[in-house]
Parts: structure tokens; sequence; C-alpha cells
């Protein structure tokens, strides 16, 4: 089941086609949340912000840079697979 656009604000149910959507260094961006897909890119976002607020976190294990994660903030995150 799809979410609604109304359901959590911010997030999107089809990304490819919603209004308002737009790309950002070759990722989406949902409202004001960056979508991180790689450990890579995890660290470039924590250098350049010092957070890790409002990032969607697809497919990514965060095991090998947990110690790095201990006193990050992670405040409107969201996680998936």
């Amino acid at each position: 089941m799809a979410l609604k656009d109304s359901a959590i604000p911010g997030l999107l149910s089809s990304p490819t086609t919603a209004p308002g959507l737009t790309a950002y260094s070759g990722r989406h961006t949902l409202g004001q949340m960056k979508e991180l897909h790689s450990v890579d890119e995890i660290l470039k976002h924590l250098q350049e912000t010092a957070h890790l607020e409002s990032v969607v976190f697809q497919g990514v294990s965060l095991t090998e840079i947990e110690s790095q994660l201990s006193n990050v903030t992670l405040d409107k995150s969201i996680f998936l697979g």
C-alpha cells in the first residue's frame, strides 16, 4: 500500500513523478530530506554538516561506521531497507 502524500509530511508516495521533487547531487530530496545510499555519501554529508538530521538512509549498513555515529544527531531521519 503506497503512502498518500499527506500521510507523512515531506515524504512523497511516488518520488519519480511527485511534484516538488528535485535532484540533488545525483540523488533525490524529499522536501528538505536528503537521501543517502552509501557509507561514502554518509561520511561526506557528515563532513559538510556535522549531523545527519532529516536524512533518508536507503539500503545502507551503518555497521562499519557505528563508532563515528555515536554522537551524531539523527533527528527526523528515516531508515529504509
